[in-house]
């Protein structure tokens, strides 16, 4: 007994001791970068808060750290700094900055900061989403954004209709009965993206469906506060040491299955079997086209992951959250009813009704604005020093897109922390209600990187500006959540397809309300304030909820 609290207590003190020089050497550096600064006449830092040795502002953060973020937007400004751990970071939190430093200045600020637990799997993966910028990226990317314009989605359309179908039978099977939709949800998106990505109907083989959904959800558990934490806290890497055998081991897992899928399309490819439509038959004409590619195997199964991940982490999510919206506002379902009910009337809505129903678009829009699915995207990084209204930004420095406060500015949305889709409706010279709309895409026009992007840029400027009421003067994006710059998401016109389907399909068949208690009579409470947040995702609380039929069941079979 007394040899074990002999070994605690020297545990204790080598901690104290570290702790100790740690904060000795922090002192020292920042003193001396401060006389650094000074000698070289450098403009000063960014205000930001008062922050505790060695947590940084960790600890102000533990609880609704949407709201301290909020509270700190206000006191210091639309652009401040922050120590999370040892590590300095920089918060943007409204339109103007974001377009003035990550679209205006995007070759300066579209790197990526790599949080070491993360990069066992992620990053040494190579993801398109988390790859440093440069020519590969720049390659890379362009090629995958081939497969995912206008065109090439629509010839992916069968496969949003199927699987949307599936989804609305499963729904089916659970009517009226409380329940929380998240794995019916997830097999939904999985099951839609696999058949898009490899065009094989692998949605059918349930044993590699569970191995994907499971390493899916191991790479999750990287993104999360406790692993995101870790790497923050050098000090607790001997704590944690383990860690990266288990992220080696996932990694491989990915590698696995990927790389197998990819050699299996490639065998048929060769044999110049005729392929159904599929993301990797898009890219692969498009690596044939381009003459002396340097694209090598491991980076296009490597976007397969980072698509797949992409899709998991927000159209999950998005899903998640309209559901949850839609049960706490039968007002608005009423009004997606009515439309609904006049175009459609007794047959299933089509993607190409998506102009005919408006309403439908924007309750995704507005569920995008309201709880963006990723609240901070992945961190941009610094690959200058550079200066921004008197002050400075170091080089290699990590910032944060604040997408929630972005999106709940009063500047540029009434009633910000109302749930309101007809604001993506209304007219902004006359403030009426329109009878059509579109969902509006949300490119960034002045990410200058992209052909097509260029092409539509005059004429979706003009959409805009005729259809929110949140960019008066302005060409930005009516919400962020899909990024900005040059790292937005290229597969955001996939996702908009996917998500209109899916929820005119729940709208058609289904009023959504809360669960009940066990009298079968008192509503649950679905929980909208605050929900599970990390640096990449942000999800509702678990919520019961009953898909009431509005349809004879048997037009749903």
């Amino acid at each position: 007994m007394f040899i074990m609290v002999e070994f605690l207590l020297s545990i204790i003190i080598v901690l104290l001791l570290q702790i100790g020089v740690i904060f000795l050497t922090k002192i020292i550096i920042s003193r001396n970068n401060n006389l650094a600064k000074k000698s070289l006449d450098l403009p000063p830092s960014l205000p930001q808060p008062l922050s505790f040795p060695i947590v940084g502002n960790l600890l102000q953060l533990t609880v609704r750290p949407l709201d301290k973020l909020n509270q700190w937007n206000k006191k210091y400004g639309p652009i401040y700094g922050l120590n999370l751990g040892q590590k300095y970071f920089i918060v943007l939190n409204n339109h103007e900055v974001v377009n003035d430093l990550i679209v205006k200045s995007g070759s300066k600020y579209s790197s990526r900061y790599h949080f070491n637990y993360t990069n066992p799997v992620l990053i040494k993966s190579n993801l398109l989403a988390l790859a440093p910028y440069g020519d590969k990226w720049k390659r890379d990317r362009s090629v995958a954004y081939s497969a995912l314009t206008a065109r090439p989605v629509k010839s992916y359309y069968s496969y949003i209709v199927n699987d949307s179908e599936i989804f609305l039978k499963d729904l089916m099977i659970k009517h009226s009965q409380p329940i929380y939709p998240l794995q019916i949800v997830k097999k939904f998106v999985l099951s839609n993206m696999l058949n898009i990505l490899f065009g094989d109907k692998s949605s059918n083989d349930e044993l590699l469906c569970n191995d994907i959904m499971k390493v899916m959800d191991d790479i999750a558990e990287y993104s999360s506060p406790i692993s995101i934490i870790k790497d923050l806290m050098p000090i607790l890497d001997y704590v944690y040491s383990s860690n990266n055998y288990h992220a080696d081991k996932l990694h491989e897992q990915i590698e696995k299955i990927f790389s197998s899928k990819y050699d299996q399309f490639l065998n048929d490819y060769s044999e110049g079997k005729k392929l159904p439509p599929s993301f990797l038959s898009q890219i692969q004409e498009a690596i044939r086209e381009k003459e002396n590619s340097s694209i090598e195997y491991e980076d296009i199964w490597e976007m397969l992951v980072s698509l797949l991940n992409g899709a998991m982490e927000t159209e999950v999510n998005t899903l998640m959250w309209v559901i949850a919206c839609l049960a706490n506002n039968p007002g608005v379902q009423e009004e997606a009813f009515r439309e609904l009910d006049d175009i459609c009337e007794k047959n299933k809505p089509t993607l190409e009704d998506e102009l005919d129903l408006p309403y439908i678009s924007a309750i995704i829009n507005e569920t995008l604005r309201y709880r963006p699915p990723t609240p901070f995207g992945y961190a941009h990084m610094t690959n200058k020093d550079d200066e921004y209204n008197g002050y400075f930004i170091p080089k290699d420095t990590p910032l944060l897109l604040n997408l929630f406060a972005i999106n709940h500015n009063e500047r540029r949305f009434i009633a910000p922390d109302t749930f309101r889709p007809s604001r993506f409706m209304q007219d902004s010279s006359t403030g009426s209600v329109k009878s059509k709309s579109i969902l509006l895409p949300q490119f960034d026009f002045d990410a200058g990187i992209e052909g097509e992007m260029n092409r539509k840029r005059s004429s979706l400027k003009g959409l805009l500006k005729n259809n929110s009421p949140s960019l008066t003067n302005s060409s930005m994006p009516m919400h962020m959540s899909f990024g900005a710059g040059r790292r937005y998401c290229i597969g955001q016109h996939l996702a908009q397809k996917q998500l209109f389907l899916a929820l005119a399909y729940i709208l058609w068949a289904f009023e959504i309300k809360p669960g009940v208690e066990d009298d079968g009579i008192t509503p649950l409470n679905v929980n909208l304030n605050g929900g599970n947040l990390s640096l990449t995702s942000f999800s509702p609380y678990p919520y019961k909820v009953r898909f009431i039929l509005r349809k004879d069941i048997g037009l749903l079979i």
